[in-house]
């Protein structure tokens, strides 16, 4: 499973590691508009809530592994023109109907098993999720369809911007490490030019261990954490970015 960075604080769920490692550790991505500003907002995927922001179309079921993820709700009368900026190498999500397989396959799009339903004109339509996988410095266009304006990011957090700044930028061009961790030592690379808040999250987005004021020249150790899979957090200056280790 590839490594994947954060924005926010993650809440993992899930009864077992398979389940952890395939959906609840999705990243955070940020939106950002194209050429025109399409009306939209952020909302919680969940049951009940309002697929398009101009109509009464409620979402009546949501897979499991995604309820309370976020989505991109927008007026059924165009398609949102943007980009996708993910916070890590891994994978990304948009929904967006069943009869587009070909067109998103166009455009790397893989459907996935995962379905969200809502009920309109009366009948009840299913829309398929879509995962692509990126690399941390990507700028995923969003998906347009001439015959289905509802194409929408999903992932575990989301935010829309404006624009994306020089600092974002420098956190976001590359794939270089801000640390790596050896003999059970987390060391930290030149990349950290100032005192940053290391945290450090398991599985069940319990935090485990925090350090203040780090420096390049520190190091953190985690000899004391038991064996397995943990979040590691920089709060920089100009945002946050984490990596998923694995304690051995």
């Amino acid at each position: 499973m590839k490594t994947k960075l954060f924005f926010f604080i993650i809440l993992f769920v899930g009864i077992n590691i398979d389940s952890v490692l395939s959906i609840s550790d999705q990243m955070a991505v940020q939106i950002l508009p194209g050429d025109y500003t399409q009306p939209c907002e952020v909302r919680n995927l969940q049951n009940g809530v309002l697929k398009f922001m101009n109509n009464t179309i409620p979402i009546t079921s949501v897979a499991p592994e995604f309820e309370n993820f976020k989505f991109l709700a927008m007026n059924t009368t165009a398609s949102y023109k943007g980009k996708i900026v993910p916070s890590a190498t891994g994978e990304i999500y948009i929904v967006a109907s069943g009869t587009l397989t070909d067109f998103m396959a166009s455009a790397n799009w893989v459907k996935t098993s995962y379905t969200v339903t809502y009920f309109a004109s009366n009948k009840t339509t299913t829309l398929y999720m879509y995962t692509k996988n990126v690399v941390l410095g990507d700028t995923v266009t969003i998906p347009i369809s001439t015959n289905y304006a509802g194409i929408a990011p999903v992932a575990y957090n989301m935010s829309i911007k404006p624009d994306i700044s020089t600092n974002d930028r420098s956190i976001n061009s590359d794939n270089s490490n801000y640390f790596l961790i050896k003999n059970n030592m987390l060391m930290f690379s030149e990349r950290i030019t100032h005192p940053v808040n290391v945290s450090i999250y398991n599985v069940d987005g319990r935090l485990v261990l925090q350090k203040n004021g780090i420096n390049s020249n520190d190091e953190v150790s985690t000899e004391m954490l038991e064996k397995g899979i943990y979040l590691i957090r920089l709060n920089l200056s100009s945002g946050s970015v984490s990596q998923k280790f694995l304690k051995k």
